[in-house]
C-alpha cells in the first residue's frame, strides 16, 4: 500500500536535512540504474498529477500515523522531490 509513499518521505526528508553534492548524487543515480540494468526514464510517472492524486489517500493515512509536522498534500512532497531530482536526472539523460 505505501510502496511509493514511504520512499517519497525518505527522499523528501533527506533532501531537506542534508546538502548533497550534485556530482555524487548523479553518480549514485547513474550507478543504481546501471546496476539494475535499467534506463533512466525521460518522464517520471511519479511526478504526474494523476499519480500524485492516486496516492493522496495513502499519504493522508500515513501522515496521520506519523504524528509529525509534514505537509498535508502529497503534491507538496512530490513537488519538492521533483525540484530536487529533475535537474540531476535531466543532466544524466542528456
Amino acid at each position: 500500500m505505501l510502496a511509493f509513499v514511504l520512499p517519497s518521505m525518505d527522499i523528501w526528508l533527506l533532501s531537506r536535512m542534508f546538502k548533497f553534492e550534485r556530482q555524487t548524487l548523479e553518480m549514485a543515480i547513474r550507478l543504481t540504474f546501471e546496476h539494475r540494468e535499467l534506463k533512466i526514464p525521460c518522464e517520471i510517472t511519479a511526478f504526474s498529477e494523476v499519480f500524485i492524486e492516486s496516492k493522496q489517500a495513502q499519504w493522508s493515512a500515513f501522515r496521520k500515523r506519523l504524528d509529525q509536522d509534514v505537509p498535508e498534500k502529497f503534491h507538496t512532497i512530490v513537488s519538492k522531490i521533483e525540484d530536487f531530482l529533475v535537474p540531476v536526472i535531466k543532466n544524466l539523460i542528456e
